[in-house]
């Protein structure tokens, strides 16, 4: 028997058989060491443990093998190689776990049969997002407690290769904070990835800007529209309700601007809220469609998100001396008639984190009375609600109107007032008189409910 042992071919095959069995069980069970585009990090961390872990083995099996004495040397060199394959091993797990919703997301959408609404191009946007909200998550982390008021020519926005120029437009008095440079540094790294890296971009803190490419497209056929960081006020105050939302936008016929994808991330919940035009809104992975509550469809079980009116809505409004004509009195009158039809009210000012809630279930209305809601926050939300709905329940589909503070000025540069909810809450809302009479004042453009197909 020995001698069969000491035949050289016959170690090579035990050697093999060896690898082939290790690695047979590590590619059944461990999942990130296929094919999947992300998480190199970790996957380079874990082969190198794995190798680290053959080493020790295979000099075992040889001097075992070959009846050589186990000399001190050989014994403290394979305990080192052991040693040290543990703990990368670790440290790559311990990657791996904060990487694995990446890694299948990625995998699950590159899945997907392509058709008219998911085509490769959208999957591939859809993976390159998902990648610069898991950068994003880990900038939140490390950055979140050092939150502060700072001026822009604090800011070193050239450090690192990803933060691209500045707009001329840009205002300089304009209270920011780092991270929100960062986060939009990491949009624009991944957005110049996608097949729509040429449309314009527009972002909360620079406006309207150019293209990511240094040509500027006049007449340019998508859009992105980012907010880094909705709920800025929070954040400088250390209040840990905040959201980061992207929205990709694309010029129909009527020269309209129509919202293709969207996405909202919450850092407090580590939730991701995606929704693709025509194909459905979802949290973090493909197999939780929203919305995930059931909605309610009686108004006295409800629960409503609002935007309070505020200081602002007052001063903004010339009407507000007279007796029911102005907006700020409307709004006003509004709450005293709801509150004792609904179950609960909550209110965060955060318009993002509303929309998204009410596309979730969580909430069945949402409400922003104060014209306050920017382009920005609301962009990506509004897909949300719109695309959150199953067949299955009775007057599920989303509703949403959205009604500027003034015609006459550019969307993007002022608030807007929003009413979202369900089919079912709006039909019941705009059946009470005195509620339809509120809601025609502030929102004078509602037309009968538009079917979502």
């Amino acid at each position: 028997m020995n001698k069969i042992f000491d035949n050289p071919y016959v170690q090579a095959v035990i050697g093999g058989l060896i690898v082939s069995i290790i690695w047979s069980v590590f590619s059944r069970y461990i999942p990130f060491i296929k094919k999947v585009k992300a998480g190199n990090k970790s996957q380079l961390l874990f082969f190198l443990s794995i190798l680290l872990f053959f080493v020790p083995i295979f000099t075992y099996v040889a001097v075992y093998i070959g009846r050589q004495p186990l000399s001190l040397p050989v014994l403290l060199i394979t305990i080192v190689f052991l040693l040290i394959s543990f703990f990368t091993g670790v440290i790559a797990y311990r990657i791996y776990f904060r990487e694995v919703d990446l890694y299948f997301f990625i995998k699950t959408t590159q899945a997907i049969k392509q058709d008219k609404v998911l085509s490769q191009d959208i999957k591939s946007c859809l993976c390159s997002l998902r990648r610069a909200f898991h950068e994003i998550e880990k900038e939140f982390d490390l950055h979140f407690r050092k939150g502060q008021r700072v001026d822009l020519k604090q800011i070193d926005i050239k450090k690192g290769e990803q933060i691209t120029r500045i707009p001329t437009n840009f205002d300089e008095n304009k209270i920011t904070t780092t991270l929100e440079h960062e986060i939009y540094a990491i949009y624009i790294k991944y957005i110049s990835k996608t097949a729509f890296s040429n449309g314009n971009i527009i972002s909360d803190i620079y406006g309207d800007t150019q293209s990511i490419n240094t040509e500027v497209i006049q007449d340019y056929e998508y859009r992105w529209v980012l907010d880094p960081i909705d709920g800025g006020f929070h954040f400088v105050n250390n209040i840990p309700l905040f959201t980061t939302c992207v929205a990709l936008q694309q010029k129909d016929k009527s020269e309209d601007w129509m919202t293709l994808l969207s996405a909202i991330y919450i850092p407090l919940t580590h939730e991701l809220f995606f929704a693709i035009k025509g194909k459905g809104a979802y949290l973090n992975t493909w197999e939780n469609r929203l919305p995930l509550v059931k909605r309610n469809t009686d108004l006295s079980k409800s629960i409503f998100y609002f935007e309070f009116p505020n200081r602002e809505t007052y001063n903004r409004d010339k009407n507000n001396n007279e007796e029911d004509k102005g907006l700020y009195v409307t709004s006003c009158n509004f709450l005293k008639d709801i509150f004792n039809k609904v179950a609960k009210t909550r209110g965060f000012n955060l318009g993002s984190f509303g929309l998204s809630y009410v596309a979730k279930g969580s909430f069945d209305a949402y409400i922003s009375l104060s014209g306050g809601t920017s382009f920005y926050d609301s962009a990506a939300g509004i897909l949300l609600v719109e695309e959150s709905y199953k067949k299955e329940q009775q007057n599920s589909r989303g509703f949403v109107r959205y009604e500027l503070v003034d015609s006459k000025l550019d969307e993007i540069k002022q608030g807007a007032r929003i009413l979202a909810t369900s089919e079912g809450i709006f039909n019941e809302m705009y059946s009470d008189k005195k509620l339809k009479e509120h809601l025609d004042k502030m929102f004078p453009h509602i037309k009968p409910l538009r079917k979502i197909k």
